[in-house]
């Protein structure tokens, strides 16, 4: 993917003075607008450079009719720049289908004439979801001639390429949630020796910057990982919780054994699992945590079990499943429920926490969730709660039956996570509850599986007087 860029410099540093001496000519990479055009001009400037080799936009410079080179500046009229970087995101999702990835920057200076103004910038990647249709019925792609830059598409080989792009991406998305750690006999089970197995999960988090070194800077920042993982703050919903202060936050992490630097990112892992007496069980695969430069991750965690000699017989849900399974089935294993709510949220809310850390470029891109479960046939999520019991009264319990459950299933580019601090709580707990579907749990439950796991965060360590 072309990497274009008319500064010699991150587009995060550009500043007014690299504004003024802007000299490329207008073409297949920019655009020059006088004014804030229509907003069906604008979706259609923007959905081209997507659909092509992606460029960048900019309003409020006029070029010269015969060179096609900017020479005048800032003839935007000075006013709110929120406003109008706000007009281009409206526009782009109004006239788009689908919206692409782009970033909207603003500068303030003045023009020849001596006034005040803005110039607006709206760098737009190259897109690998394509086509993006405008609500025109067309598709348009950059010509590179000069006051012409977009044309409706009329060969149909050209939007096959787009097609072909969007199956490049969706096939490298599927590379990239795959299995990279091997499973010891422990985990997958082996009839020959009477070993059972035991249920893993894994969670892939795919960003629209998949293979961009957009949050590099986690290469050589070992301890901001470690200290992410080890202590990632979470921001709490003040509407559902009356007794906590509007600016509670909690912090979740896990202790691990080890961390390290990859090439293309850095990883935490446990060496060891434990068994039910708390004692070091090294036949296990260890939890890992890979967080990558481009912003993607991989969580791969044992999934927590109960052994029902474990249950108290006067337990009231263990009292209900037993008149449904009387006398128990040894092949079927029990899930703590509980346990694994906070372990997903955990894991989910750290990578939102990473994401922020290494500033990927939240404004204009996405980030997706897939999960998998491993090794899970005739595993039965657990949780001591009434509603449980409900459930297990009205439809039987929530036993898996299948060796491998993905969520989503077929396209992973389905549910999107949204990182913004108002959203994030919300968004966590909506993937959540997708992954629980992969158990058996049904979608109705959601609002259970949120007091679950509000009451165990309010059981550890919320200190809602500072809000840490």
């Amino acid at each position: 993917m072309l990497d274009y860029n008319p500064f010699d410099k991150p587009l995060s540093d550009v500043d007014t003075s690299d504004i003024y001496q802007l000299d490329v000519p207008e073409g297949y990479y920019c655009e020059y607008k006088r004014n804030l055009i229509e907003k069906s001009e604008i979706a259609k400037s923007i959905g081209s450079f997507a659909n092509t080799y992606g460029g960048f936009l900019f309003l409020g410079i006029d070029e010269d009719n015969e060179t096609n080179r900017p020479n005048n500046w800032f003839t935007l009229s000075s006013g709110d720049s929120a406003k109008y970087k706000e007009t281009v995101r409206n526009t782009v999702c109004e006239y788009l289908n689908r919206p692409p990835r782009f970033s909207t920057y603003s500068f303030k200076g003045s023009s020849q004439t001596g006034d005040e103004g803005y110039v607006l910038m709206v760098d737009v990647p190259e897109s690998r979801i394509t086509p993006h249709i405008h609500n025109d019925g067309c598709v348009y792609r950059r010509t590179g001639e000069g006051n012409d830059p977009y044309t409706p598409l009329n060969d149909p080989s050209i939007l096959d390429d787009l097609h072909q792009r969007k199956k490049d991406w969706k096939r490298r998305v599927e590379e990239f949630c795959q299995t990279e750690i091997g499973l010891t006999s422990a985990y997958t089970g082996d009839n020959e020796y009477n070993i059972q197995g035991i249920p893993m999960l894994e969670i892939f988090g795919i960003p629209t910057t998949l293979d961009e070194s957009v949050c590099e800077d986690v290469l050589w920042d070992l301890d901001g990982f470690k200290q992410i993982v080890q202590s990632s703050e979470l921001f709490l919903i003040p509407d559902d919780l009356d007794s906590v202060d509007d600016d509670a936050k909690a912090e979740m992490g896990i202790d691990a054994d080890t961390y390290r630097a990859t090439s293309s990112g850095a990883v935490a892992q446990n060496w060891v699992s434990h068994d039910e007496s708390g004692d070091k069980d090294s036949a296990h695969t260890p939890l890992t945590i890979k967080f990558f430069q481009d912003g993607s991750a991989k969580f791969f965690t044992p999934v927590p079990t109960i052994a029902p000699e474990n249950i108290n017989d006067y337990n009231m849900s263990w009292s209900t499943i037993k008149d449904y399974c009387d006398p128990w089935p040894s092949e079927i294993q029990l899930v703590d429920g509980q346990n694994l709510v906070v372990t997903i949220h955990n894991l989910v809310n750290m990578y939102m926490n990473l994401l922020l850390e290494y500033d990927w470029p939240i404004e204009t891109n996405e980030i997706y969730l897939k999960s998998r479960l491993r090794n899970g046939y005739r595993s039965m999520l657990f949780f001591d709660a009434e509603w449980y019991c409900d459930l297990v009264r009205d439809y039987g319990p929530p036993i898996c039956y299948d060796q491998i459950v993905e969520s989503p299933r077929g396209d992973p580019l389905q549910y999107n996570l949204d990182v913004s601090e108002e959203e994030r709580m919300g968004s966590v707990l909506g993937q959540m509850s997708l992954i629980l579907q992969c158990f058996g749990l049904p979608v109705q439950e959601t609002e259970s599986i949120v007091n679950v796991l509000i009451e165990s965060i309010l059981d550890t360590n919320l200190d809602s007087t500072n809000g840490t």
